[in-house]
């Protein structure tokens, strides 16, 4: 599978820009994809891309991980246009800490999650560590988890990467939501 980056907020906008004036379904098409306000692929699209990437680093037997991120916003009682704005800031501080082939999604409004390619444990830790420093005034909840030894599929990682719930994923993810759309994919 090629990979195919998210964009980042400000290159979000000026696609959407140039998107108008090439192809006025592009723009529709793009906010499908892509959360408005951090320009992060949005929940569904990053969980097939996840379960794809993943098999691929199975078929070439290379370690891959992932990187889920809590802020708490609900629990600071934030109106949505200041956690939106919050959400932007998270997005542009974390987008400077991510490489270039690390691909972010949004799972819900104040959790997110990074793919990170071909890493092992210990690059994904120094990454974490990276984005703990970077989003420490944020206070956030991380989690890591690398294929194959946390799990062996997109769910299976994002559970143990968001085990810093007590009930991981259960608002997250809607379990069959995600079994019928990745049905979907692989139907393709």
């Amino acid at each position: 599978m090629t990979a195919v980056h998210a964009p980042r907020s400000s290159q979000y906008r000026g696609i959407l820009a140039r998107s108008d004036a090439m192809r006025p379904d592009l723009r529709q098409s793009l906010s499908m994809l892509l959360d408005q306000t951090t320009g992060w692929y949005r929940r569904w699209y990053f969980l097939l891309r996840l379960d794809a990437e993943i098999e691929q680093a199975r078929r070439h037997d290379r370690p891959t991980s992932v990187i889920a991120v809590k802020i708490p916003l609900a629990s600071t009682g934030l109106v949505t246009l200041l956690s939106d704005r919050l959400r932007q800031r998270l997005a542009r501080i974390a987008n400077e800490a991510l490489r270039p082939a690390d691909f972010p999604g949004c799972l819900h409004e104040d959790e997110l999650a990074i793919y990170l390619p071909n890493t092992d444990r210990d690059e994904a830790e120094r990454l974490l560590e990276k984005l703990k420093a970077e989003l420490e005034a944020f206070t956030p909840r991380l989690g890591i988890a690398t294929f194959p030894q946390d799990g062996r599929n997109a769910l299976e990682l994002l559970v143990v990467a968001t085990e810093y719930e007590a009930t991981p994923l259960s608002p997250v993810i809607d379990l069959d939501d995600y079994r019928r759309r990745r049905a979907l994919a692989v139907a393709k």
